[in-house]
């Protein structure tokens, strides 16, 4: 373990944990009580996980960070997904400009059909959240989300880049977006999202504890909550679920 006297360089107020190997960092987050500005990030990952506990594979050279965030109002962190979704786009897209990524509900980064990045929120005590977040930067590591194959910035740019790099700039756009959150509001957020969201108006299923509702992806609610409207017309809010969007390379 080291702290931030080398390494990526973080907006004031942040404080950087480094490990050549953890569990996971928002596990390391979790046990260290997750005080806001806090950075714990890790060249690799023993036991990475994604939503409902799936496996984040987390090979050495790929970005594995943890931000922890505390906030005034504990109901608005499930908005938090968004905001570092949003950071992760802003961080990508300045290292590649030519390449076109979207936003996949809740949590996903795509470029085209394939998942570049993928993030984990995890509540603490006290209002205070581990924001997990995983960029594959070097390597794509294969995995049974067929619909999605990973994809890394090596081979998007056929070049090199430091992890280092990337998680200077991921601290520097999720303090920026957070701000903005914070004194602005979810609606910024919200509707930059909703700009880069992968199948807006397309049709899509959910699957959620037995249920499935299939229909138009029409957009967020308040809290980032999917709104999808049946055949029928009827609007559904979808808080959490399995979503099944057409397949398409935009």
């Amino acid at each position: 373990m080291s702290s931030s006297a080398s390494g990526p360089t973080l907006p004031v107020g942040y404080q950087l944990i480094s490990y050549e190997q953890i569990d996971s960092t928002n596990a390391a987050a979790l046990r260290a009580g997750c005080p806001h500005g806090l950075v714990i990030i890790s060249r690799s990952q023993t036991a990475g996980r994604g939503r409902h506990n799936r496996r984040w594979k987390s090979p050495a050279g790929n970005l594995h960070a943890t931000i922890c965030v505390t906030l005034p109002v504990l109901r608005h962190g499930a908005q938090l997904a968004f905001v570092a979704s949003l950071a992760v786009l802003d961080t990508v897209s300045d290292l590649l400009p030519e390449c076109r990524f979207a936003l996949k509900w809740p949590n996903d980064v795509l470029c085209g059909s394939r998942k570049l990045s993928g993030i984990l929120i995890e509540a603490a005590e006290s209002g205070r959240f581990a924001v997990g977040i995983g960029i594959n930067v070097f390597e794509a590591p294969e995995d049974n989300e067929v619909r999605y194959p990973a994809i890394s910035l090596k081979e998007l740019s056929g070049q090199i880049i430091s992890p280092d790099t990337v998680t200077t700039s991921l601290c520097q756009h999720f303090d920026q977006w957070y701000q903005r959150w914070q004194t602005k509001g979810f609606e910024p957020v919200r509707a930059v999202w909703l700009a880069s969201a992968h199948g807006i108006g397309d049709t899509i299923a959910a699957s959620a504890g037995g249920r499935h509702v299939e229909g138009c992806f029409e957009g967020l609610d308040d809290d980032g909550a999917l709104i999808l409207t049946d055949k029928r017309g009827k609007r559904h809010v979808i808080t959490a679920a399995d979503i099944c969007f057409s397949q398409r390379t935009d």
